[in-house]
């Protein structure tokens, strides 16, 4: 393979991953398929502090740019999950938004399927994603430069996540101060349906957290996106699986008109480009909500949203409204 120069390599986040590298891939690349991923995999690579930068490496196998799913869910501080039977992997924040299938270009982003263009593998226990599938999956949400030996990661620009969300300055970690109330709420929907969707979101207050969690009935676990689909479905209202998806189902409230029963989305400061959906709970009155997560407690749990963190990382709030109704 013909060794390209410094500067050849390297590619805007904006723009697809280069020629050169798409056309590197091949389906050619070896696959074990009965091996056992590194159980790092299942590691949690998430923090709360906010994210700034960082590189993974890239490998080379048989002439194909790869990067190993561990340095890149460690790198953007995402959690992953892999399921041995599918030989499938689920990445995201506090609820799987990218499903991918070693050894297949079939993936998932978001809910919605998607071809890769070339697929993962599974070498030496480690699972393996060709640099050229990166700009596939992440080119809209993240910043990246694509270089001969790493790929850099690089945090949103401040001023365009005011821009978006008209959100203050971002904190390093979750604190119990007051922050300057921009999520507020004026009176409470009292109407039977908001308060049997809180009295049943209260029920399961200590449930534990999982990411990817299977169905509730199975795993006796939640994610964020998964606990929110459970307790709506209980009240005949269908929620998606994924936050991005949940994120587009109602009609968006504003802050200032928020009601028992509304949806908060959160997104993850400095990371993504767009208001992407990282985390969501549910509104319960008197500026708190209930949500599953993994920290502090670990489960499902409720927490006050006038706090400088939360307040930092607010999206949107969404009200669910059930088929038929207004």
């Amino acid at each position: 393979m013909k060794k390209e120069s410094h500067n050849g390599w390297i590619t805007k986040a904006m723009t697809l991953i280069t020629v050169g590298l798409i056309a590197g891939c091949s389906p050619m690349a070896p696959l074990q398929r009965n091996a056992q991923p590194n159980l790092a995999i299942q590691a949690d690579n998430h923090s709360a502090a906010v994210w700034k930068e960082g590189a993974v490496m890239i490998h080379t196998v048989d002439s194909i740019p790869y990067v190993t799913l561990n340095d890149l869910c460690k790198t953007l501080q995402l959690r992953m999950k892999w399921q041995q039977e599918t030989a499938t992997v689920s990445l995201g924040d506090y609820a799987p938004e990218y499903v991918l299938q070693v050894g297949s270009t079939d993936a998932t982003k978001a809910g919605k399927a998607m071809k890769l263009p070339q697929s993962p593998i599974l070498s030496n226990s480690e699972v393996l994603l060709p640099v050229c599938s990166i700009g596939s999956l992440f080119q809209d949400e993240l910043q990246f430069t694509v270089m001969e030996k790493s790929i850099q990661f690089s945090p949103v620009k401040q001023a365009s996540i005011k821009a978006s969300f008209h959100i203050g300055e971002a904190t390093e970690k979750p604190s119990g101060e007051v922050g300057s109330h921009k999520i507020r709420a004026k009176g409470a929907r009292t109407q039977g349906s908001a308060d049997d969707l809180v009295q049943r979101a209260r029920r399961y207050v200590g449930v534990g957290y999982e990411f990817a969690a299977a169905p509730f009935p199975e795993s006796g676990t939640f994610d964020a996106s998964s606990y929110l689909q459970y307790i709506f479905q209980h009240e005949g209202i269908p929620l998606a699986r994924s936050l991005s998806e949940q994120a587009e189902q109602g009609t968006r409230v504003q802050p200032d008109k928020l009601q028992k029963g509304d949806v908060l989305f959160f997104q993850e400061a400095y990371r993504y480009r767009t208001s992407h959906a990282a985390h969501a709970g549910l509104y319960i009155g008197d500026y708190q909500m209930i949500h599953a997560a993994p920290e502090p407690k670990k489960g499902v749990q409720i927490s006050r949203i006038d706090t400088v963190y939360w307040n930092d990382r607010f999206v949107k709030a969404q009200r669910m409204v059930a088929p038929g109704s207004k």
